[in-house]
């Protein structure tokens, strides 16, 4: 990938990157995980292909949000798993689907909605669930697909 390829990727997927990590992490941090993604790109520029840079930068974005997740989880450990924010108010739209998200998971039982949460907002493997809240790696698998199959039900969204 040339400097030219790599100023025109900033400029045609900066704003498309910003919507998808604004829509998974707080509004202050968005800036610092779009500048870091692009800031790896450079320095992977020479070994990236052109046509697979949109591919990298969006998996690389995704790959910063969940250290950060875990970051966060370990540094503020005593945090309550239902008190994470799941999104930011970057647009009205945005705002309305996150409310709509909110109130449709606070019907799946508690359960499924832990063992959930830890694995699609914190990253947290099968056995890493198991392991912190003292149940089976099967129990948290039949958990998540109860916790996914009642959210299909109520939801117009696909989880």
């Amino acid at each position: 990938m040339s400097k030219i390829d790599y100023i025109l990727c900033y400029k045609i997927y900066k704003p498309y990157l910003k919507k998808f990590v604004c829509n998974r992490l707080k509004e202050e941090l968005v800036e610092d995980i779009i500048q870091d993604v692009f800031v790896i790109l450079w320095e992977k520029h020479n070994d990236i292909e052109k046509s697979k840079a949109k591919t990298f930068l969006f998996n690389t974005a995704q790959n910063i949000i969940l250290q950060k997740y875990r970051y966060l989880k370990k540094l503020n450990n005593t945090k309550k798993i239902e008190n994470i924010d799941i999104g930011c108010s970057c647009d009205q739209d945005n705002f309305e689907t996150m409310n709509y998200v909110k109130l449709i998971i606070e019907e799946v039982p508690d359960a499924g909605k832990k063992c959930l949460l830890m694995y699609a907002l914190q990253g947290y493997s099968y056995a890493e669930i198991a392991v912190k809240l003292n149940i089976s790696e099967a129990i948290v698998k039949h958990n998540i697909f109860n916790a996914r199959t009642k959210l299909k039900k109520l939801s117009k969204y696909d989880f």
